[in-house]
């Protein structure tokens, strides 16, 4: 990740070199737009800008693949990894899964930092 991306991401969550996190990051339909790897590197980012007992959330496919669906004419990408590797990711990055509901219109995720 570029220095650029780095103070991007960092600006757009208001953090300013502070101690202050946000004690939730959220995102919804958003993740599974991403490539397989650079999910892995935005999850593992993300999870550090997080605070103590904070909360991250987010939507994913049931299974690992790669699809490209129609949206109006355009196509659209969409990713996920395997629920195994989100749940590694996650336990590395000292979240514990609080919520995963995989078959429900959106595959949610709920995980607290330890």
């Amino acid at each position: 990740m570029t220095p650029f991306e780095t103070n991007h991401i960092s600006t757009s969550l208001g953090i300013d070199g502070t101690d202050c996190k946000p004690a939730l990051i959220f995102l919804r339909q958003s993740l599974f737009h991403l490539p397989h790897d650079d999910q892995r590197t935005t999850l593992k980012l993300l999870a550090t800008f997080v605070s103590q007992n904070g909360l991250l959330i987010f939507t994913t496919g049931p299974e690992y693949d790669e699809v490209w669906s129609d949206n109006g004419g355009h196509d659209l990408y969409h990713a996920s990894l395997s629920s195994e590797e989100y749940e590694q990711i996650l336990t590395d990055s000292d979240f514990k899964v609080l919520t995963h509901k995989i078959r429900d219109p959106e595959c949610v995720w709920v995980a607290q930092k330890n």
